[in-house]
């Protein structure tokens, strides 16, 4: 599976934060699918995010 630049970020993001005690005990209450599932979902609703940023910026030309 090819990675996004985003979820390629949030992998590099998770590598560092994952050193960090509360971090871990956090994730350790899901299973590798739950976390998926949720990286899937953050990364879905930032694309979501970005394409929307977008029609309004075109919208708004003070925006830009």
């Amino acid at each position: 599976m090819r990675l996004t630049p985003l979820e390629e970020l949030l992998e590099r993001f998770y590598q560092e934060i994952s050193r960090n005690s509360t971090w871990t005990e956090l994730t350790a209450r899901f299973t590798n699918e739950q976390l998926q599932t949720i990286l899937e979902f953050i990364s879905a609703s930032t694309r979501i995010m970005q394409q929307e940023t977008a029609k309004l910026r075109e919208g708004n030309p003070a925006a830009k």
